[in-house]
């Protein structure tokens, strides 16, 4: 890799945990237009492969059942509905939240360190 190019720093579990996405990719300089726009996306690929293992914890009535409550509008009583409900059938969604959060991350760098080996066998 030249050397003008920041590479991909190895990540350690705890990195993982706490540090962002731009950070562990080595990309703190990025503008923020872009950052925002990748947390955006990222933020919603996270809910939905989060959204996917909740639907393999549940049965196909179960799921529907929360995908009820999930169309209801957003309100105070509306999230203890559903926090409730997945409670009483033992799915903590910010657990898998964070575990989908940390695979993400993972993967990105997983992806990024893939690519500059590329880049440098291509040399």
């Amino acid at each position: 890799m030249a050397d003008d190019q920041q590479s991909v720093p190895v990540v350690s579990s705890d990195d993982l945990v706490s540090k962002d996405l731009f950070e562990l990719l080595g990309l703190e300089d990025m503008p923020e237009e872009q950052k925002n726009e990748i947390r955006a996306k990222t933020l919603e690929m996270i809910r939905d492969r989060t959204l996917l293992r909740v639907r393999d914890l549940l049965s196909d009535e179960e799921f529907e059942q929360y995908k009820v409550l999930l169309s209801e509008p957003e309100s105070t009583e509306s999230d203890k509905k559903i926090d409730e409900f997945l409670a009483g059938k033992h799915v903590d969604v910010n657990a898998l939240t964070v575990e989908e959060t940390i695979l993400v991350k993972m993967q990105a760098v997983q992806a990024m360190q893939g690519l500059e080996k590329a880049y440098d066998e291509g040399k």
